[in-house]
């Protein structure tokens, strides 16, 4: 699966992100970590476990941060804990994206004061103008039959 980040990757975007064999991010791209949140109601036992569950899933979403990025688990909390912007370089150099995109394939025609057209292209195109049937036709006397066919069916609609 190959991954691109065009626009922002941002929370749970940058956990799918984790997902892709080769992740690549436009040099304008952003990522973002963070912890994960919620919003909880209740006594303090129901807060207490609100607080467990964030924490395992801090844990869970770390653990696609650290097989992607080989970062260690420390490390990846305290991104998180951070909130953590990442431009393309960023993610790069700590393990979140393989590549910046467009560095590697560098267009193969930017500007050209040389011919557009091969030669094979133009010798074929000739070929085919010099083999097309030639169609000669005058449009008057085109004109004067679609009048008068015209005038015909006009008539016969009187009767």
């Amino acid at each position: 699966v190959n991954v691109k980040v065009v626009g922002v990757a941002a929370s749970a975007a940058s956990v799918i992100a984790m997902a892709g064999d080769h992740v690549e991010m436009s040099p304008t791209a952003q990522m973002m970590i963070h912890n994960a949140w919620t919003v909880a109601i209740g006594d303090s036992n129901g807060m207490s476990k609100a607080s467990e569950m964030l924490s395992g899933t801090n844990r869970g979403i770390a653990n696609a941060y650290i097989a992607k990025t080989g970062l260690s688990e420390e490390t990846i909390l305290n991104l998180m804990n951070e909130e953590t912007w990442l431009n393309a370089q960023d993610a790069v150099e700590k393990g979140f994206a393989d590549a910046k995109m467009f560095e590697e394939n560098t267009p193969q025609l930017v500007a050209n004061s040389g011919q557009m057209i091969s030669e094979d292209a133009k010798n074929r195109i000739s070929s085919l103008k010099a083999t097309a049937p030639q169609v000669n036709f005058d449009a008057d006397e085109i004109a004067e039959k679609l009048y008068n066919l015209m005038n015909k069916e006009i008539d016969e609609s009187k009767k």
